[in-house]
C-alpha cells in the first residue's frame, strides 16, 4: 500500500478553508474551526501532532 503524503498544518487549514471551514479561534498549536451546513453549525478541533 502506498504511504500518504505528509501535509503541513498550513496546507490542511487552507484545504479545509476551501471546503467551507472557518477558523474560529487559535490557542497555541490548537485551532478551532467551524462550518455551517443547512443553518446548523458544526465544530472541528485541529491539534498539531509532532
Amino acid at each position: 500500500m502506498t504511504k500518504l503524503p505528509v501535509l503541513s498544518a498550513h496546507k490542511v487549514i487552507k484545504a479545509l478553508g476551501s471546503a467551507g471551514f472557518q477558523v474560529v479561534s487559535q490557542k497555541g498549536s490548537h485551532i478551532n474551526l467551524k462550518i455551517v451546513i443547512l443553518q446548523k453549525s458544526h465544530n472541528l478541533r485541529c491539534v498539531e501532532v509532532k
